[in-house]
Order: structure tokens, then C-alpha cells, then sequence
């Protein structure tokens, strides 16, 4: 079966129209849209909300953060074309304090780590030379994220700890503009707009840190306060036994984000067209 799609892979290639293959290198930074709330009863349930009735009004998206990028193009005769690229996400926290009391503060911070892989279609259209490209298609992500709460006071903490979130394979919709301004032949610089509409889903939570003061006590805590598996169907265990990892329901987090990337892209292929061939020969 494999040696067969590899063959119709390469004829099809063979018979297309292609006309260019480039690869690009970019980097840029997306802010999140659409995002969650801290005050969700969810979130504050999974990482335990010390004084659940302060008011917590800041937003988030795991899609919040610093790009890098490498892709390879692939433009067709009729200026149709696939691009795919493969990305690193490093999130930016989202940071949320609330006051308890006139010297008590309630903070909580979640920021993403995230590869991601993102196939699209395009179109290129020419305006007074300049190359404008519309492109959409599907980006898919996995990696961890991570959910850190304090209660502190003006001059130290009383409690700290973090909730690393992993596993699940996620993804969303991705569509944007990129225009391309020739530098010479083989090479371009292109600034690229995009609007990423997801959500991620974890398949593990696993406690790493846990301090009370100055001291890590995340040793002292039973396995089932410190890790837990989610699943899509859960059905609550009683009794509840410590000394085994925790169970519960799967749940989505925010992933959208609008973003401006900048890079260059360079030809490293492209396939002569006929005329050009006959002038040469002549």
C-alpha cells in the first residue's frame, strides 16, 4: 500500500502543472481572540481556586505567543498552490491578580508550548508587482501547557504551585493574506497576516511544583492529587483511593489568535517555460 501512494505521488507530480518550489523562514507574534476566562468555574476547579469569589475578569488563549516558522511552497502554472509549515509556539502568559485583603494577593498565570504542523492552499495574485497570496487550511498542534497559582502577601508567598497540562493532538482552521516584495530572482520578503480559529483539549494534568513558602513539598502529596488522566466519557470513583492516579472528564481551552508574521522566501526550483527554452536555444 505504501509503495503504491509512493508512485502515485511522484506521477502526479510528473503530470502536473507545477511551475516553483521555495521554502520560507518566518517569525511574528499572535494575540489571542476569542479567549476563556479565569473566573470560569472549570478553571478555577482545575487549578484550585484559592478565594473563588474574587472577581477575575482576564481573558486568555494558549494561542497567545512567539512564532518560528519553516515552510516549503509549491505554486502551480495557473498560480494556484500548497504550502506546508512547520511551527513553534512560544506562548506568552496571560497573568491575573486579584486582592484578597489589603496585604493578600491571589495570582494566577497560563502560558503554551506548542509545535504545530500547518498545510494550506493558496492563490498568488499580481498588484503593480507586487505578489499578494491567499491562503487557508488546517493547523494542527499538540505540545503541553501550563497553569501556575500563588497566594502571596507584599513580602512573600504562602502557597505556589504548577499544573502541567500534555497529550492530545488538536486542531483548527487557519486562513490569512501574505505579501510577497521581490528582492531579486531566487529570493522575496513577505509579511503575512493570519486569523487561527481553535481549541486545545489535554489528555493529562500532572502537579510538578508545590511550594509552601520557601519549601517544595510536591514529594509529600499522594499520586491522585498530583496526576490526573481525562477521557471523553468519566464516571466518578468511590471510594476515591490516593495512591492511584486521578480520573476526570476531558475538557477544551482556547486556542485563537490573530497574528503578523514577517520572513523570506527563497526559489529553490522552477521550471522553465517552453518560449523561455526556445529563446535559449536559439
Amino acid at each position: 500500500m505504501k509503495i503504491t501512494l509512493f508512485v502515485l505521488t511522484i506521477f502526479v507530480f510528473r503530470i502536473s502543472t507545477a511551475q516553483e518550489l521555495s521554502v520560507s523562514v518566518s517569525s511574528g507574534y499572535n494575540h489571542k481572540i476569542a479567549g476563556g476566562t479565569f473566573a470560569t468555574y472549570q478553571q478555577n476547579y482545575l487549578v484550585g481556586a484559592f478565594f473563588p469569589y474574587s472577581v477575575e475578569y482576564s481573558t486568555y488563549s494558549l494561542g497567545k505567543g512567539i512564532n518560528t516558522n519553516l515552510g516549503i511552497r509549491y505554486t502551480t502554472k495557473r498560480n494556484f498552490g500548497i504550502q506546508i509549515e512547520g511551527s513553534y509556539l512560544h506562548g506568552l502568559s496571560t497573568t491575573n491578580a486579584s486582592i484578597y485583603s489589603e496585604n493578600n494577593y491571589f495570582k494566577k498565570e497560563i502560558y503554551s508550548r506548542f509545535y504545530r504542523v500547518i498545510p494550506q492552499f493558496y492563490y498568488n495574485y499580481e498588484i503593480n508587482k507586487i505578489n499578494i497570496q491567499f491562503h487557508a487550511g488546517t493547523i494542527i498542534n499538540w505540545g503541553t501547557f501550563s497553569l501556575e497559582e500563588e497566594n502571596y502577601s507584599n513580602s512573600s508567598s504562602y502557597f505556589k504551585y504548577k499544573n502541567v497540562f500534555s497529550g492530545g493532538v488538536s486542531s483548527g482552521i487557519i486562513a490569512g493574506i501574505t505579501s510577497n516584495f521581490k528582492i531579486n530572482d531566487k529570493l522575496s520578503f513577505f509579511i503575512d497576516l493570519n486569523l487561527i480559529s481553535s481549541s486545545h483539549s489535554p489528555l493529562k494534568r500532572k502537579t510538578t511544583e508545590m511550594f509552601h513558602g520557601e519549601s517544595n513539598v510536591i514529594e509529600t502529596f499522594p499520586i491522585g492529587y498530583k496526576e490526573i488522566v481525562y477521557s471523553d466519557t468519566y464516571e466518578p470513583e468511590y471510594p476515591f483511593n490516593p495512591n492511584e492516579i486521578a480520573k476526570g472528564l476531558r475538557f477544551k481551552t482556547p486556542n485563537s489568535s490573530i497574528g503578523l508574521q514577517i520572513g523570506v522566501n527563497f526559489q529553490v526550483w522552477k521550471k522553465a517555460e517552453k518560449n523561455d527554452q526556445l529563446k535559449i536555444e536559439n
